[in-house]
């Protein structure tokens, strides 16, 4: 059962990727009901965040905040921290564009919070620019600009990670290839050794 729960929520995530949000909900729903017999409450967090998803894409955002809240309430009895950020995030933009950029800001708050908690960047750089957009409807210019400054200094530092990452992962690359190469001269010097004492042992014996 849990394997057929899991690709329900598979092929939910399939016609999500490729814009078919009606359809993604029709698995998402089928999922839901057998992770709530399975008692999976994690899993079942994470399908309904999904669902809460496909209904801010349709736009209809009572519905998407009632089943983020749903997926929050469980990722908190879990103390799952990352699913809370989550939470707190979709929660936010959804009021943000929902129109109501006061709630949404409390929560991309605690949301930032959270993700430094956990060192998560990617999401702490998704909440400046929810609160940025979140605080210029507001019509808190400088919470906004503030916030979208952080949010261009967290994508320099992102970047410089990355870079660093791709030239370690190239050092690393060239070293092996490199250690590989030696490896492959000293194969073939010590054959030719081999060759050379086969050859001298033939002509001994001749």
């Amino acid at each position: 059962k849990r394997g057929y729960a899991v690709a329900l929520s598979n092929t939910g995530n399939i016609y999500y990727y490729i814009d078919s949000s009606r359809q993604a909900l029709k698995y998402y729903l089928q999922a839901i009901d057998v992770f709530n017999s399975l008692h999976q409450d994690n899993s079942l967090a994470d399908v309904e965040n999904n669902i809460g998803s496909v209904y801010t894409d349709l736009k209809q955002y009572d519905q998407a905040v009632d089943y983020y809240q749903r997926a929050l309430t469980i990722y908190q009895k879990l103390n799952n921290k990352y699913g809370i950020a989550m939470c707190y995030g979709n929660i936010g933009n959804v009021y943000n564009e929902k129109g109501e950029p006061e709630k949404g800001v409390k929560y991309l708050e605690d949301d930032v919070q959270m993700a430094r908690t956990i060192n998560s960047k990617d999401d702490i750089a998704s909440a400046y620019g929810f609160l940025a957009e979140g605080y210029s409807k507001m019509g808190n210019y400088k919470k906004a600009y503030e916030y979208q400054l952080d949010l261009s200094n967290l994508k320099d530092t992102l970047f410089s990670e990355e870079s660093s990452k791709q030239v370690n992962d190239m050092q690393v690359k060239y070293d092996t290839e490199k250690k590989d190469h030696e490896n492959k001269i000293l194969e073939l010097s010590v054959n030719r050794q081999k060759l050379i004492n086969y050859s001298i042992t033939v002509g001994l014996i001749l």
